[in-house]
């Protein structure tokens, strides 16, 4: 700069002509360019213009650099316990995904695997073989891994109660991971505990102490150094003693020995016993973070994605084998009752457990809502599959509304029209004393799906009050309800970002910026590319014949129409029982009493519990009347079971516990008139209708009219006995059976209560060969 203001002044104090002669006597030229050179000197040396330049120049020279693209990660899941089967399958995913990793400059840009060991469903690690979790461990140390960063995931168990450690005291089993497993866990770049998880206790298979299996540790984590070699040392052998201890301000691993000079020295200020001796070291969180600052406890899956900045929609499980996705779609329409969703599991089964080997289960949604207890039924259903083994996609075309929206947040991977709506009112809608009531159900549906539960309950109700959190150190975004942010343990590093949820439901830009949302696809073909499908996924559709029987079976659940299949049923039994011999109202009413729970085990209302229940109960009612005389506790119990499970059969509840289920009940209760009415109908029909009716009437029996002997030209058989004539019964009268009346033995009949063998008996009436008997009273 000082070159070219020395070169502009020369110029301008010393003017040239065409000729290169100074001018000079030229008036009026020089002093307005020295006043020129004043001015611009002064501008060039002000201190806000130099900086200025400066600033420009550094703008012009660096401009600014775009932000870094998030990294790539992907999940895998390791089996427990880890066996020989384990390790070949996770080499070969680990392996691929070290081939496919692109290089990267600076270290902490590498992909991201995350090793999640599956602790999720109870297991906890014990059991797995030391030569294999050796294997494993080797893998992940060596320079074939340097190119990605591997995360050793522990998540909490779904039921800590399932945790269960062999040897071990009830107080000294939390959840963790245990076993040589923990070998593989502490070869990894990182560790990564759910916030109530342990690791350690190495030996709890073999609890003597094994020179070889602690040099193995020694050897590998020296060369790892994830967690300091004494505390993986203190994991494997019982006979160390290790003790945490916080002297001159820094933490300090020491054994026993250096402990006791330091507290005769007085230089401890904090003292925590890692392993003491005869038990192995086992470290919480709060431990681990401590020996090993980079490694910390985290909370879900969430506090993972927020812990190593990646996206947890986007974050790829990969399954541990080769086979290729096989999808099928299951279109879910309108409104979703339970028929249903009991044939989209029916047609997923089928496709997932067949020939067909179908891994890959997409449900296009677009609904308005739906039957509450139908579509928690088949979120539940959705949950049930193993990730590794099943992925789950749900694709809103539409909206979502309600226990629609349950549905589609229990699959794994969430996608999105561009203008769907997730959530929002629907009909009849839930109020939030009843979302208080099912909320265990959503805390498990939440557990399963890895969603939070108020999330769930402002699906179902737009209204309850649920806010989204932001946690300030990590990132991590929650939805929670008051009373769960009031639980949290560090619920004051909980920001509020406030309500989320409205009556017209989140747009797909609001749960994508949350994560709910893993894309956004417009088309079903789409899809297919998004997860590169060798073939479109099947669009599973009703057959014919399964079409016809779904309609026909919620004709025959129609309370209109049930309540006529009781009725008759009931009618046709009785009317079969009082008359035996008929058979054809015997075989019609059996007939209209399976239609009537057939029907409704198609609908979802009936299980096969209620139809034990009515079985049962009839069993108990025939013992009553043919095995024990009398009316006891066997009549009374059967008769309430079929009570029971008569209204059970109609309806999907036991007791109602909302303003739809309560609306539901009286025609659950019809059910019970129509089978009364077909009782009374019955005895009507015996009585007065069918004797008179033609054709029926000779389905009867009718007992003879006694005629003279001289009308039918025989003698009639005077030997029988007559009204009052009393006798014993040879066999077992169950009505019929045989009695000896003096020296003869004759058929007869009781009027209706079995009689045993030995007892006495007296004639009732006599009416041909015809004799109705009774048990004699004394």
């Amino acid at each position: 700069m000082f070159s070219i203001l020395n070169c502009s002044l020369s110029k301008s104090l010393t003017p040239t002509g065409v000729d290169g002669s100074a001018r000079t006597g030229e008036p009026g030229s020089t002093w307005p360019r020295l006043l020129l050179v004043a001015l611009v000197a002064l501008t060039l040396f002000s201190p806000s213009t130099a900086e200025a330049s400066g600033n420009a120049a550094v703008q012009e020279s660096d401009p600014p650099a775009a932000e870094p693209a998030a990294r790539q990660a992907w999940m895998v899941r390791v089996g427990l316990p880890i066996g020989h089967q384990t390790v070949q399958q996770v080499e070969q995913v680990l392996s691929n995904l070290a081939r496919q990793a692109p290089p990267v400059v600076r270290p902490e840009n590498r992909p991201i695997v995350i090793l999640e060991f599956a602790t999720d469903r109870g297991q906890d690690g014990s059991g797995s073989q030391l030569p294999d979790c050796m294997k494993l461990a080797q893998l992940l140390a060596s320079e074939e891994m340097n190119r990605l960063q591997t995360v050793a995931w522990i998540p909490a168990p779904r039921d800590a109660s399932q945790i269960s450690l062999p040897g071990a005291a009830p107080d000294r089993r939390p959840p963790g991971l245990y076993g040589h497993a923990v070998l593989v866990a502490i070869s990894a770049d990182l560790i990564a505990l759910d916030q109530s998880m342990h690791i350690g206790h190495a030996n709890i298979d073999a609890p003597q102490r094994d020179p070889l299996a602690i040099d193995i540790y020694r050897n590998l984590t020296s060369r790892r150094l994830t967690i300091p070699v004494e505390v993986a040392v203190a994991m494997v052998d019982p006979d160390i003693e290790l003790y945490s201890v916080k002297n001159a301000g820094k933490d300090e691993l020491v054994d026993a020995a250096r402990l006791r000079e330091l507290e005769t020295a007085g230089a401890l200020a904090e003292t925590t016993t890692l392993a003491q001796a005869g038990q192995t070291a086992r470290l919480d969180g709060a431990q681990l973070q401590r020996i090993a600052p980079s490694s910390r406890p985290v909370r879900g899956l969430a506090g993972l994605s927020a812990r190593f900045q990646v996206d947890l929609s986007r974050i790829e499980t990969e399954t541990v084998s080769d086979r290729t996705l096989v999808g099928v779609r299951q279109e879910l329409t309108g409104y979703i009752d339970s028929r249903t969703a009991d044939l989209a599991i029916r047609a997923i089964e089928k496709q997932v457990k067949g020939t067909a080997g179908a891994n890959l289960v997409i449900l296009a949604i677009n609904s308005p809502g739906g039957d509450l207890e139908g579509c928690l039924k088949l979120a539940r259903y959705i949950t049930g599959f193993q990730r590794d083994e099943v992925r789950t996609a749900a694709w809103i075309d539409g909206q979502a509304r309600g226990p629609a929206a349950l549905v589609a947040l229990a699959c794994d991977h969430l996608l999105a029209a561009p203008e769907s709506r997730l959530g929002g009112t629907w009909e009849p809608g839930i109020s939030g004393e009843e979302i208080e009531k099912l909320w265990p159900e959503l805390e498990q549906l939440g557990s399963d799906a890895l969603r939070d539960p108020a999330l769930l309950a402002a699906m179902l109700d737009s209204d309850y009050p649920v806010n989204r959190y932001r946690q300030k150190q990590s990132g991590e975004v929650r939805w929670m309800s008051e009373t769960e942010h009031t639980q949290v343990d560090d619920s004051g590093q909980w920001q509020i970002l406030g309500t989320a949820a409205s009556k017209e439901g989140l747009t797909v830009a609001e749960a994508e910026q949350d994560g709910i949302v893993r894309a956004v696809i417009g088309t079903a073909r789409e899809i297919d590319a998004y997860y590169q499908l060798e073939d479109p996924a099947v669009v599973l559709v009703p057959t014919r014949t399964d079409a016809f029987l779904m309609s026909f079976a919620r004709f025959l659940a129609n309370p209109m129409v049930s309540v006529w299949l009781m009725f008759l049923s009931f009618m046709l039994i009785m009317t079969e029982l009082s008359q035996p011999g008929l058979g054809i109202p015997g075989f019609l009413g059996t007939l209209f009493l399976v239609l009537y729970f057939w029907s409704h085990y198609l609908g979802g209302s009936a299980e096969w519990f209620e139809i034990l229940l009515f079985l049962v109960g009839v069993l108990f009612v025939l013992v009553e009347l043919f095995v024990i005389p009398g009316f006891g506790v066997f009549g009374i119990t059967g008769f309430l079971m079929i009570v029971v499970s008569i209204v059970l059969a109609a309806q999907t509840f036991v007791i109602p516990r909302n303003n739809e289920e309560l609306a539901q009940l009286p025609g659950s209760l019809l059910m019970l008139v129509g089978a009364g009415g077909g009782l009374v109908g019955a005895f009507f029909l015996i009585r007065r209708i069918l004797p008179n009716t033609p054709y029926f009437n000779r389905l009867m029996l009718h007992p003879p009219v006694a005629r003279p002997a001289f009308a039918e030209g025989k003698e009639v058989d005077r030997r029988l006995p007559v009204v009052g004539a009393q006798g014993v019964a040879v066999t077992r009268l169950i009505p019929s059976g045989k009695a000896r009346f003096g020296g003869q033995i004759i058929d007869v009949i009781t009027d209706g209560v079995a009689v045993s063998a030995g007892e006495k008996v007296e004639v009732i009436q006599a009416s041909g060969n015809r004799i109705v008997v009774s048990a004699l009273t004394s």
